[in-house]
């Protein structure tokens, strides 16, 4: 499906096992489709999650489902590198993820 950036900007982010954060940024793929999202965690990281993480965007509810849980965000590591695979699930520390963005 296609969104707008603006449709899901702000959603809250739902794991297997509950609320994650909130949608920060999303970064779209050449066909318009999201790539990736960079949750806000209201800490000192953000957390870049690729859409193969993403098991539905519903911007009736106003949120987004992932398949992680909270465990899976603690053991996640730096991202390194300028690419965003589509399997990504990586820490930026905040002041880093506005130079990706």
């Amino acid at each position: 499906m296609i969104y707008r950036a603006s449709q899901v900007l702000g959603l809250e982010v739902h794991g297997k096992d509950g609320p994650i954060g909130w949608v920060d940024e999303v970064f779209f793929d050449f066909d318009h489709s999201v790539r990736a999202l960079l949750v806000d965690l209201r800490g000192r990281f953000q957390l870049l999650v690729g859409a193969g993480w993403i098991d539905e965007i519903s911007v009736e509810e106003g949120r987004v489902f992932v398949f992680l849980d909270r465990d899976d965000v603690r053991a996640a590591r730096p991202h390194e590198g300028e690419n965003v695979a589509l399997d990504v699930v990586a820490l930026l520390p905040r002041e880093a993820a506005r130079a990706v963005a």
